[in-house]
């Protein structure tokens, strides 16, 4: 009996170091979960972020649009008024419609929306042969500041959305956390060996607190039975977020949702 007590007094002095081993994991894996939440709220807020400005762009693009519609118009008119042959062949070709961009799509990693080049030419000497010249003029530099302006913003959203590295570090961090080798599941295997060894330890423990009736044993009985329970809470949250932790990661595309409708906005690759 002095042996089988000796040993119970040992065994109670290691179980104090594996319940404060476990409560120590159960902190971490609290604090991490903390931590991944608040990453994952940041993450959304920057998602709004870019909404925002997705908008902007849009402002942008129906502004420079309508000042190039508008352009259009006024080099037609200027086109009527001054024949080609009044002022040169090289102002009627610079001043043909061809030579305005249709803006009919809107994708701002194409570069195509950047195409806003020298499709105006005219000198002061040319413009000063029409009426509408000074018109023209100030529709030109209308429109160069308007393209200044989503310039700047599409750049800045690109930028935003050039995460696709990012999210797909995250991805594969995420997946190597819940991964059967992983610190969450080897927390869990770990947890659920170390409480089906107790299971059977509490048993003979039982037994023989009933069979030698001292209070050292049954002290030692209830302990673990406390432990095991804390052990099991550990698990479960364990569990939870083996099972429920999960990203789904698309890197080809951001869905944005601007005024009720969702547009696919290409990510660069």
């Amino acid at each position: 009996m002095a042996a089988l007590e000796s040993s119970v007094a040992a065994a109670q002095n290691d179980l104090k170091g594996v319940i404060a081993n476990v409560q120590e994991t159960e902190t971490l894996i609290q604090r991490w979960a903390t931590a991944l939440n608040s990453s994952i709220d940041g993450f959304q807020s920057s998602l709004g972020d870019v909404t925002a400005l997705y908008s902007a762009v849009q402002s942008d693009y129906t502004t420079l649009g309508n000042t190039i519609s508008e352009l259009r118009s006024k080099i037609s008119t200027f086109n009527a008024l001054v024949p080609a042959e009044a002022i040169g062949s090289a102002v009627a070709v610079i001043s043909s419609a061809t030579y305005i961009p249709l803006m009919m799509s809107w994708n701002p990693f194409v570069g195509g929306i950047f195409a806003i080049g020298l499709f105006i030419a005219f000198t002061e000497a040319e413009l000063a042969a029409a009426a509408q010249a000074e018109e023209v003029q100030q529709l030109q530099d209308q429109l160069q500041q308007d393209a200044a302006e989503q310039s700047d913003d599409v750049k800045a959203l690109a930028s935003l959305l050039n995460t696709s590295a990012l999210l797909n570090e995250l991805s594969q961090e995420a997946t190597s956390l819940i991964a059967a080798d992983g610190p969450v599941s080897t927390v869990e295997a770990m947890l659920e060996t170390l409480i089906s060894g107790t299971q059977a330890v509490l048993s003979e423990l039982t037994d023989a607190a009933q069979a030698a009736n001292t209070g050292q044993i049954q002290q030692t009985a209830s302990d673990l039975a406390s432990a095991q329970a804390t052990w099991n809470a550990v698990v479960a949250l364990a569990q939870t977020y083996s099972s429920n932790l999960s990203f789904n990661v698309q890197l080809t595309s951001v869905s944005v949702i601007n005024a009720g409708t969702v547009t696919q906005v290409s990510m660069p690759t």
